[in-house]
C-alpha cells in the first residue's frame, strides 16, 4: 500500500470512528438528503446507476440503512455498499477508499451539517498525518 493510500485508509478509519457512534433518527429530511448525497456521490464515481442495485432484499434503501443502523452495523453497510459498487464500477481499491470517505462525510452532513463535517474531515486528515 501506498503512502498516500495509508494515509486515506487512516482517514477512513478516522471518520468511520466518528461517524458511527450511534443510530440516528430518521426523518424525510434527512433521508431525502442522505438519499441526494449518495446518488451525487455515485455520480462522481461515474457509477450513478447502481443506486437502485443497492437496494436491499427487504426493501429499504441504501441511504435508510446508513442512517439507523449502530455502531458495527453501520461499518459492515458502509462496506458493503463500497464493495458492490466497486465490483460494479471496477473501481481500484483507492477508488473505494475515496468512495468509502465521501459517504461517511455525506452521513456527517445530513448529520451534523456542512461546517462540522468539514471540522471532522479537518481533524481525520490530521490525524491520519501524524499517525505513522
Amino acid at each position: 500500500m501506498e503512502k498516500e493510500e495509508r494515509i486515506l485508509a487512516l482517514e477512513v478509519e478516522c471518520l468511520l470512528k466518528y461517524v458511527s457512534k450511534k443510530p440516528i433518527p430518521i426523518n424525510k429530511g434527512r433521508l431525502r438528503e442522505m438519499t441526494e448525497e449518495l446518488k451525487r456521490i455515485l455520480r462522481e464515481f461515474k457509477c450513478g446507476t447502481t443506486y437502485e442495485t443497492l437496494m436491499s432484499r427487504r426493501g429499504f434503501k441504501p441511504s435508510e440503512r446508513l442512517l439507523k443502523y449502530s455502531q458495527e452495523a453501520f461499518g459492515k453497510e458502509v462496506e458493503g455498499i463500497v464493495a458492490m459498487v466497486g465490483t460494479m464500477c471496477g473501481l481500484s481499491s483507492f477508488e473505494e477508499l475515496l468512495l468509502k470517505k465521501e459517504i461517511l462525510l455525506a452521513v456527517a452532513r445530513v448529520v451534523w451539517g456542512s461546517e462540522k463535517a468539514k471540522e471532522l474531515e479537518e481533524l481525520c486528515r490530521r490525524v491520519a498525518s501524524t499517525t505513522r
